[in-house]
Order: C-alpha cells, then structure tokens, then sequence
C-alpha cells in the first residue's frame, strides 16, 4: 500500500502547478488526492515497523519516522522561499516531486514489504527479527463499528484535527501575515512558505 500512495503523493505534487492554472476546483481535488495519499502512509508506518522491528525498539523507529516528517518540512521551509524567488512558485512542486520519484526508485530497489522477503537481511538478522517478532495471524475482517464507538479513539481525532488545525494555518499563514502586516519581504522571511 506505501508504494501506489506514495506514488500518488509525488504524482500529485508533480501535477499541483497545471492544476492551478486550470481551475481553483482542479487544484483542490488535485491536493486532496495528494493528501488521500498522504494519509495512508501513517497507518503503514506502523504496519512497516511491526514487520521490521524488534517490539523493544519499535517506538524508535516510529519516532524517528514522524521526527523525519517534521525535519523534512523544516527543510522544506528553509530552502523553498529561495526556490521561489530564484525559479518560481511552480518549482517548489517540481523539484519536490522530483525528489519523491528519486526516493521511490531508491525505496522500490532496496525495500520489501517484509525482512523475509529482502535479500539484503542475512539469516542472522532474519533470526533476530523473527525472534523479537511475536506471531499475530492476521484479522478477518476490522472492527469498525467498536472502533469509531472507543471514546479514546475519539479524543485522538480531535486532538490530532486541532494540533494540524493550528500547525497548518501557522505553517500556510504566518508569512503572508507577516509581509501584509507587518510588510516582511518574502526574501527577509527564511524558513516560510511564500503564499
């Protein structure tokens, strides 16, 4: 599943800048796949890491996965106001896009969906991974009707929409504020998205 959302990701990046010239909607719907995408990739985070990892060390590699996320968007708002500025707004998507399709060739010749299926994971790592590993047959159907009715369920979706609420309205916002309120260039303005 990572690898056809992920392609959806970069594709849709790719495919941000003909949509705005063609229509607000086309943009819109064409974001909103990017986000379907998206969202995909943190369920699978945890399927990744239940296959991979040793169940002591499991919370690491998570961690470090969702660190990456935030060290990469601090990456990307660091460098995308000077890509901006120097190639145009279209660029960012471009060359993000581009580096997603280099990523997912490097990410189709060297991974797998399991340790078992990597040739690159000798027999010993292979024995400390099944080790560590217990054995879950896999669920015949999901719960979903007890899922959607575990009041702690409920309090992590509101907790993860308000904390993106807020991060995504700061991250999107905050350097159009500061240059039609305070009139900060976008050049004086490192580390901010240019809108």
């Amino acid at each position: 599943m990572a690898m056809p959302s992920s392609m959806a990701m970069v594709l849709n990046s790719l495919a941000t800048p003909p949509a705005a010239s063609i229509s607000f909607g086309t943009l819109l719907a064409t974001r909103a796949l990017l986000g379907a995408g998206e969202g995909l990739n943190f369920p699978a985070v945890h399927s990744v890491a239940a296959r991979w990892t040793l169940v002591t060390e499991r919370a690491r590699a998570i961690a470090f996965h969702f660190s990456g996320l935030t060290f990469g968007t601090i990456i990307a708002l660091l460098v995308s106001p000077a890509i901006v500025i120097g190639l145009g707004w279209p660029s960012v998507f471009y060359i993000s896009g581009a580096l997603g399709l280099v990523w997912l060739a490097a990410w189709y010749v060297k991974a797998a969906d399991a340790p078992e299926d990597c040739p690159g994971v000798s027999a010993r790592e292979m024995a400390t991974i099944a080790a560590g590993r217990p054995e879950m047959p896999l669920a015949g159907s999901i719960p979903w009707a007890a899922i959607l009715r575990e009041p702690a369920v409920w309090a992590i979706v509101i907790a993860h929409l308000c904390n993106n609420f807020g991060f995504y309205i700061i991250l999107l916002w905050l350097p159009s504020y500061l240059s039609h309120n305070f009139h900060v260039p976008m050049a004086r303005q490192p580390g901010s998205e240019v809108h």
